[in-house]
């Protein structure tokens, strides 16, 4: 693989900028907190159509702001793995009352103290959980989207591209995810710190994609008089939204729901 500076390291919530390839233990500071890059990880690599340089999106997450804690030394990171693993299981399998501590200090191997040490009580541990459901649930579909305008060369690749996204996003077989999202978000009613949380991870979602809208009007594809972050928030907002329509015993048939926002899409990006 050829590298070419400079590199951006997205972390979650952060980034720094290098002059050279990141390497495992490399040391950066993001918004004040000294961090450390661990590894090795799965990243998606991608080149910008604004700049030479190439976007490393890692998988792995490191959080900030108290939620999902930094550790401080490599071998920690596997243990807030583990923990958030089981927690996680838990929660798909039967809510949050399902999370019995005693249970996930079983299935993850760790101590008490290093749980209380870690996450500092059961509810840090459930906020954590639900954090980390968010974020792998978004990148999904943001990986999706952004391969999607990559793998373009032309406008009309792209319109045909979307038209299977938004097939794809708002069919009836994907009500499940769309009541998981809708769940996560519910779970922070209440709970001020993952709702700062959720918001923090929101934006970065929206930021993403209002970056492909503006690399789109750039190369003359999406028309220009939309505001990007306004066309990003809308897409993500349709495409949740149809979880009102997942729950009507009378719904619209899906190509009836196809057709409607195609028509919205199609006019809101391409103008016609």
């Amino acid at each position: 693989m050829h590298w070419s500076p400079p590199f951006g390291v997205v972390i979650r919530h952060v980034q720094g900028v290098f002059t050279a390839p990141p390497t495992s233990g490399t040391a950066i500071t993001a918004r004040g907190q000294p961090l450390r890059l661990l590894g090795p990880h799965t990243f998606i690599l991608a080149k910008s159509t604004g700049s030479p340089c190439v976007v490393l999106s890692y998988t792995y997450s490191v959080q900030e702001r108290g939620v999902i804690p930094e550790p401080a030394q490599e071998r920690a990171m596997p243990t807030v793995q583990a923990v958030l693993d089981a927690t996680i299981q838990m929660l798909e399998d039967g809510g949050e009352a399902a999370v019995r501590l005693d249970e996930v200090l079983r299935v993850s191997g760790i101590s008490r103290g290093s749980l209380y040490h870690h996450f500092g009580s059961r509810e840090g541990l459930i906020e954590a959980a639900r954090l980390a459901q968010f974020t792998r649930s978004v990148n999904k579909d943001i990986g999706v989207l952004r391969q999607a305008i990559l793998d373009s060369h032309s406008k009309d690749a792209l319109r045909k591209r979307l038209r299977l996204i938004t097939e794809a996003v708002g069919s009836i077989g994907r009500k499940h995810q769309r009541l998981f999202r809708i769940s996560i978000l519910a779970s922070a009613y209440g709970r001020p710190t993952l709702e700062r949380a959720l918001g923090d991870e929101q934006k970065l979602v929206t930021d993403q994609i209002s970056d492909l809208v503006s690399q789109s009007q750039e190369r003359g594809w999406v028309r220009t008089d939309v505001n990007p972050r306004a066309v990003a928030s809308f897409i993500q907002a349709y495409s949740l939204g149809r979880v009102l329509v997942d729950i009507d015993p009378d719904r619209a048939s899906d190509d009836d729901w196809f057709k409607v926002v195609s028509v919205a899409v199609e006019h809101l990006l391409f103008g016609n």
